[in-house]
């Protein structure tokens, strides 16, 4: 698949590179480390990244390019970290000729001309930078593209500790780090945050409801971003602070984006909650899981879901 893709990218001129909704921070590293990687290989195209914008993670990566509709016509879409195609950030993706999808995700839908998709693996970065050793010849990557990868990797295994983590993600790590990035330095930038999210996640941190010793989940309502003058994206990391909970098997996250409508953040240690969370119209991994538009009925009804499954 590695030469189909190489083969593909030649053929265009002008590759524009998408990621999904409310990028995190495999999303971000992987787009950006793909961009970097496009940029040196190939450096009379034209070469973009776009996307909404990510408050969550201003200062770490760059901003995306803001392009016209017309500018899309005619280009290759390469399409990181995003299961469908209503998660893709920007909706001129339609105008492309032709689509690549290289995604981590439980398959869903299969969009692109080509689909490079392993739910096993612990990041769709990972799945990058082997695409990108083999391209590259086991050459070490351009330090920027070896930057933004090494980082969508640490961000979506929690620092290497996830269960998906396996030999594999260690050597493409290290292959990362042929290219002299400073991991303390990556790992440090996507852990800081600002003094007004640290004051918020401490008063956020005394809001969990434990309802059984192995199911706990925080709610955050309007009215406690709007006291902090923070946004959705800004806090949508919280739900890892109840992930070091001992006995903890199950936990989420439910923020309250409109009046009486929430988005939840499912995890678990071992267990599938992508089930569940597919029964309400969301999903993502089998122990990492989104759902969207809940309603204060529903989103009581997959609390209860979620207890049942914990014990």
């Amino acid at each position: 698949m590695t030469e189909s893709i190489i083969n593909l990218v030649e053929e265009y001129d002008k590759i524009i590179i998408f990621r999904h909704l409310e990028g995190d921070g495999d999303a971000l590293g992987s787009q950006w480390g793909l961009y970097y990687f496009l940029k040196d290989k190939y450096p009379h195209k034209e070469i973009y990244a776009v996307g909404d914008e990510t408050k969550g993670y201003a200062g770490v990566y760059p901003e995306p390019h803001d392009l016209s509709e017309g500018q899309y016509k005619g280009a290759l879409a390469i399409i990181v970290d995003t299961a469908n195609q209503e998660r893709i950030s920007g909706k001129f993706y339609v105008h492309t000729d032709k689509i690549i999808k290289i995604d981590h995700h439980l398959p869903v839908d299969n969009y692109g001309v080509i689909n490079l998709v392993d739910e096993k693996r612990s990041s769709c970065a990972e799945i990058v930078t082997e695409l990108l050793k083999a391209w590259s010849n086991d050459q070490a990557l351009v330090y920027e593209a070896a930057y933004n990868l090494y980082s969508g990797i640490a961000s979506d295994t929690q620092g290497f500790s996830i269960s998906s983590v396996n030999s594999k993600t260690f050597m493409m790590a290290a292959y990362l780090m042929e290219s002299e990035i400073n991991p303390s330095e990556i790992s440090q930038k996507l852990r800081q945050v600002d003094l007004q999210v640290f004051k918020f996640q401490a008063y956020a941190t005394s809001k969990i409801t434990y309802v059984s010793d192995s199911f706990a989940y925080l709610e955050i309502s309007q009215a406690d971003l709007s006291e902090y003058n923070l946004d959705v994206q800004e806090v949508k990391f919280l739900v890892n602070v109840m992930r070091p909970i001992k006995g903890l098997k199950v936990w989420g996250l439910f923020i309250e984006v409109e009046p009486e409508l929430y988005s939840g953040s499912l995890r678990s240690h071992g267990i599938n909650i992508n089930a569940i969370a597919s029964l309400y119209g969301g999903g993502g991994h089998l122990q990492a899981s989104g759902v969207k538009n809940l309603t204060p009925v529903s989103k009581a009804d997959i609390i209860n879901d979620l207890l049942a499954v914990s014990k």
